[in-house]
């Protein structure tokens, strides 16, 4: 029998595996079954330590092939660790600590560099020099760091290169920092001269003072950091998956560079949005209104997030297996429901959906409380008779389910949808197409739900404008994001929703003519 494991620890084995056996990118690792057994962890754990693995590139988890070993990149490495930042960072902090790493570059720079390093730096700072002559500040100042981004590759050493353009961006939505006075060309060029000649102690000071000299920024001047996170859901379920190809795409087409963060559902992204703990997250449409507004599970509103656009609609799968002696939801009296995961929505629908059938908590069934992953894994040793889960089509955890032990589909009935659509005016009437799971030749009647793309209001108006063309612009969404290429609806009304549409949104909506 599997030990219990974090996913944290069983993370950690998957790594040192691929160490120990000298295994290199592209080779493929176990199937999920031989590594839950050699690692002594369930399968839902090992599904979970994966999941974590690919968001920073370790693996690669390729639905249908199998899981092959990646090559992650120091840029993702540097990402995710500092997204864990979690209050207001002074600008000034933030200057001091990029100067000192730049002069550490330089000195290096001046110990390692060859003369193509020579001739690129030369090659920078005459760009630097015509800009000088057309006085143009702001393309000076993009100059600038890409000047001393080439003293950071010169100095041969990734990973000071990756936090030095991590605090350059920061540091570029201060709008109030910048260029103070028309600066000398002839710094750069004594930069240049001292890295050549190999005077790593000159090169930094130099450096320093070219800080000292035109560097602005008020001592009081601080900048909000918001995470680079997107709140997706338990491991295993439609959100999580569908945030791995969002931060995929939004990685690729903006500046943007979100880490997949699994929490417990919708719930939980609203109160993380709020925070500025994620910089986007999924959520369901109910569920972000009631957030904004402070009803329902929400006693404090949420004023501060906005909505991007609308995703893909989620239905409510029910499932049981096939042997059990459940055939409807009045079946399920007196017995044990995993009906969703900690700060998720799907237990609160769940309960809602049940009380429609006069099935009350704790009193007619008992709820358990599980990521999705570990419920499959729970139905499937017979810990759980029944599984609530809110879904964009299938989930391959229950399809894996389905391929071992035949499963059965349980249909809400259709007075009982009417009811519940009469009462909760975002839900609709819904169904699960015949052959989503093994076994399952006809349609199921079930709910469904719209979700939403929300983000702060304090995000900057470009980078919601860019996340919001991307996401529902791009031709790969229909393709490979969702079952059956379900279509990612335009936002484009407050009325449709009562949540203020983040500006940049709008301005995206504009220019396409829906507002």
């Amino acid at each position: 029998m599997a030990t219990r494991s974090s996913s944290r620890d069983v993370a950690d084995k998957i790594k040192y595996k691929i160490r120990d056996d000298k295994m290199t990118s592209g080779m493929m690792l176990p199937s999920i079954e031989d590594l839950a057994a050699e690692l002594g962890a369930s399968k839902g754990t090992v599904r979970e330590a994966l999941m974590g693995l690919a968001s920073v590139g370790v693996v690669d988890v390729q639905h249908g092939r199998g899981t092959f070993v990646g090559k992650p990149e120091v840029k993702e490495i540097v990402g995710s660790t500092l997204w864990h930042l979690n209050e207001a960072v002074n600008a000034q902090n933030i200057l001091e600590v990029l100067r000192g790493l730049t002069m550490q570059a330089a000195s290096l720079a001046a110990e390692r560099a060859t003369p193509v390093d020579i001739s690129a730096l030369k090659d920078s700072m005459e760009k630097l020099r015509a800009s000088l002559r057309r006085d143009d500040r702001a393309e000076f100042a993009s100059l600038e760091r890409d000047f001393y981004e080439r003293v950071a590759l010169t100095a041969r050493n990734e990973l000071l290169a990756h936090l030095m353009l991590f605090l350059r961006e920061l540091l570029e939505a201060v709008h109030s920092t910048g260029i103070n006075e028309k600066p000398d060309i002839l710094v750069y060029e004594q930069i240049i001269w001292a890295i050549q000649e190999q005077d790593g102690v000159k090169a930094s000071a130099l450096v320093q003072e070219n800080f000292h000299t035109h560097r602005q920024t008020p001592p009081d001047q601080d900048l909000v950091i918001y995470y680079d996170g997107l709140g997706t859901g338990s491991v295993g379920g439609s959100f999580y998956t569908l945030g791995q190809e969002l931060s995929g795409l939004i990685s690729r087409f903006t500046r943007i560079q979100p880490v997949v963060k699994a929490t417990g559902g919708g719930i939980d992204n609203v109160r993380l949005t709020q925070e500025r703990r994620l910089v986007v997250s999924i959520s369901q449409i109910d569920v972000a209104i009631n957030a904004f507004h402070g009803k329902g599970d929400f006693g404090v509103p949420s004023p501060d997030i906005r909505a991007l656009c609308y995703l893909p609609s989620l239905e409510l799968q029910i499932s049981t297996l096939e042997s059990s002696n459940i055939h409807d939801l009045y079946d399920l009296r007196g017995k044990t429901i995993a009906i969703g995961a900690q700060g998720g929505a799907s237990s609160r629908v769940a309960k809602r959906v049940l009380r429609s059938y006069n099935l009350e908590p704790e009193v007619d069934y008992k709820p358990m409380i599980y990521p999705f992953s570990t419920a499959v894994e729970m139905l499937h040793n017979g810990h759980v008779d029944a599984v609530f889960f809110l879904s964009i089509g299938p989930s391959q955890a229950l399809v894996e389910l389905g391929c071992q032990r035949p499963l059965r589909l349980l249909p809400i009935a259709e007075d009982k949808l009417k009811k519940l659509t009469d009462r909760h005016h975002y839900w609709f009437m819904d169904s699960i197409e015949a052959n989503t799971y093994p076994g399952q030749t006809k349609e199921i009647h079930t709910l469904g739900i719209p979700t939403v793309l929300i983000c702060h209001k304090d995000l900057p108006n470009q980078d919601a404008y860019a996340i919001t063309s991307v996401v529902l612009d791009n031709i790969q969404l229909r393709a490979s994001l969702v079952y059956q290429g379900r279509e990612f609806a335009k936002l484009h009304s407050n009325v449709e929703t009562s949540i203020p549409i983040h500006p940049g949104a709008k301005q995206y909506f504009r220019e396409i003519g829906v507002l």
